[in-house]
């Protein structure tokens, strides 16, 4: 369970890390480019995500000094009647009416935690999702979460990973085989069909 925690941390740490990126700023040329490209082209520069909706289309034209990833991004969507989200260092860029439906709308769910421990869940979670928007059921063992489709999303691939049945691990005890003269000493008796007993006159103790 803790290695699978370090494994979900670290991911989105590094996502953390990557988004540092957008502070730096580059210099953009276009004429008569096709958007989709502009827009994915900013992406390669910055090194993030850029998911287009399918109704992005359209030209561009336009000449941008020192600006950061964002910027672009905005420049570039919102001269063409579109909008954009940021989630993490991903850009996802559409018409607002999608956006709105897919990423700004928010439901509560009831997720059922059946191996793990709902509590230690909740803490993990709160990388995708604020800490106020998960409340705990201890009495079932849920958590009951508010947030958008793709926080849902997200929450989901994490409880996937976390909530899985601990491995019984089977302990055997091992009588090594020792002399008659050693049995003894320690009042060991082996019986017919393998149970052992121990005869505690027959152990020396020390003084």
């Amino acid at each position: 369970f803790l290695m699978l925690l370090i494994c979900v941390l670290a991911a989105f740490i590094s996502i953390w890390s990557a988004a540092l990126g957008d502070e730096a700023k580059h210099n953009f040329e276009w004429r008569g480019a096709d958007l989709r490209d502009a827009l994915r082209h900013v992406g390669r520069v910055y090194g993030v995500n850029i998911v287009l909706d399918a109704s992005i289309k359209g030209e561009v034209t336009m000449t941008l000094n020192s600006v950061t990833c964002e910027m672009a991004i905005q420049y570039l969507a919102r001269s063409n009647g579109f909008n954009y989200r940021r989630i993490d260092d991903s850009y996802i860029v559409g018409n607002e009416a999608t956006l709105k439906a897919n990423y700004d709308v928010t439901t509560t769910k009831v997720i059922r935690i059946y191996y793990a421990d709902a509590k230690s869940i909740s803490q993990s979670i709160s990388v995708v999702v604020p800490s106020d928007k998960v409340k705990v059921d201890s009495t079932t063992n849920s958590l009951v979460v508010n947030g958008t489709p793709l926080e849902h999303e997200n929450i989901q691939e994490i409880i996937r990973l976390l909530d899985v049945k601990a491995p019984q691990i089977a302990i055997e005890a091992r009588l090594e085989e020792m002399s008659a003269d050693a049995k003894n000493e320690f009042g060991i008796q082996a019986s017919v069909g393998g149970q052992i007993s121990w005869d505690v006159t027959g152990v020396k103790l020390p003084d």
